[in-house]
């Protein structure tokens, strides 16, 4: 029979033994909390981007009736132009990617509220889709035209270096400071795509103006209104306008062979 000390002693250990019970059980119970929290926050920030994310069976659904760029993962930031808060996104959008959406895109054709251009190679939104009417203008540019004056102009020229777009938007700037135009800008950490918003009192235009350096190109689009119930719907557009990466062509280096004269 055990003594009054080797009861006392197990009495402590099975009490030790409770408590380190507890400790993994509260352990355990917050981090399935706070896993939860996590997985419930991801996708409400999705939808947030502009994403109606559902989920089933099969994963992750994107549908064509939102931007499907911050759908598929294209990074992007919020920020405010000309009061309203917008979606900047700042990396491209592969082919790939593209190709898992469900559903036919037809180039230079909204789908839903997407309009996937792959002969520049652009994908562009619009919460007004049937506003437009798409066309390509004289000097190899992209032009969606609305009845109430709206225009948004893609385009894209060579440029493959920093200083080509460095180049590009300070010749914008100092036209419009030339002019004691007020711009508001911003730029992404990369400093490879700018977003310039600004009000033209001479034309009485407003005007959003967005330019991505990628695929050794620098790509713009250009939206102007007259119209002040067009603007927001302008912004959103030019801000979410991305280009489709072109994959990079290995070179296949052959060998040189040396003939022998007989």
């Amino acid at each position: 029979m055990p003594t009054e000390d080797q009861e006392h002693l197990l009495a402590k250990e099975v009490h030790a033994e409770r408590e380190k019970t507890k400790r993994t059980l509260i352990v355990a119970s917050a981090i399935t909390i706070v896993g939860v929290l996590a997985t419930v926050m991801f996708f409400r920030n999705g939808d947030n981007r502009g994403g109606a994310r559902k989920i089933t069976e099969k994963g992750v659904e994107v549908t064509l009736e939102t931007p499907i760029t911050t759908q598929l993962g294209t990074s992007s930031e919020n920020i405010k132009a000309f009061g309203d808060s917008v979606t900047f996104t700042t990396t491209t959008i592969s082919d790939s990617a593209l190709k898992t959406v469900p559903g036919k895109l037809k180039s230079g054709f909204f789908s839903g509220q997407n309009l996937v251009d792959t002969a520049l190679g652009f994908v562009l939104s619009s919460d007004r889709p049937s506003a437009w009417s798409f066309e390509k203008t004289r000097g190899g540019l992209q032009q969606l035209s609305a009845n109430d004056g709206s225009e948004i102009t893609m385009g894209a020229q060579s440029g493959a270096h920093k200083s080509d777009l460095d180049r590009i938007v300070h010749r914008v700037l100092d036209s419009l400071r030339r002019r004691s135009i007020k711009v508001s800008s911003s730029m992404d950490s990369t400093e490879r795509t700018v977003l310039l918003w600004y009000r033209d009192p001479q034309t009485q235009e407003t005007v959003c103006e967005k330019f991505i350096q990628a695929n050794g190109q620098i790509y713009t689009a250009r939206a102007t209104t007259k119209d002040p119930s067009s603007v927001k719907s302008l912004v959103r557009s030019v801000s979410g306008f991305t280009v489709i990466a072109k994959p990079k062509i290995q070179s296949v280096i052959v060998p040189n062979t040396i003939r022998r004269l007989r």
